[in-house]
Parts: structure tokens; sequence; C-alpha cells
């Protein structure tokens, strides 16, 4: 089980681009995220949640559109 995670993000809709990073942690009940460094060319493609589910940490993206959308992420995590 990891406690906090870092994500670096690209998410590409046609001719629509945004890279973001987000740190992410829990404290077993709650997670807690903040966005930053955000950069959308010309418009932001996607939001993003946190949430635990079955005693995991999860990072969601939602895309903007019902068009194709293409996620890559990396991404590092620290264990309990």
């Amino acid at each position: 089980i990891y406690r906090s995670a870092n994500y670096q993000i690209q998410v590409v809709e046609g001719s629509n681009y945004n890279s973001t990073s987000i740190n992410l942690i829990h404290d077993g009940t709650n997670a807690y995220m903040t966005e930053y460094g955000t950069l959308n060319q010309p418009i932001g493609v996607a939001t993003f949640s946190a949430d635990i589910n079955s005693d995991k940490i999860r990072l969601l993206g939602y895309p903007g559109t019902a068009s194709t959308t293409t996620f890559k992420v990396i991404y590092s995590a620290v264990k309990l």
C-alpha cells in the first residue's frame, strides 16, 4: 500500500494538449491531491480527482469531451 504519489500527466484530444503534475496523499480514510504546473494548449481537456477504493488510493482522470482522449502517465509512489 502506498501513502503518497507524484504524477506527471500528458493528455491529448485532437489538437488540444494538456500537461500537468499532481501530488497525492491519503490518511487511510481520505485522499488529498493538489494539481500544479498545468499547461493547456489551447484549452484544458481533462479534470482529475482522487479517492480510496478497497484500501487503495486512486487518481481518476475524466476527459472533457466524448472525443478520443489519450492519457499518458509517469508516476512515482512511496509505500507506507
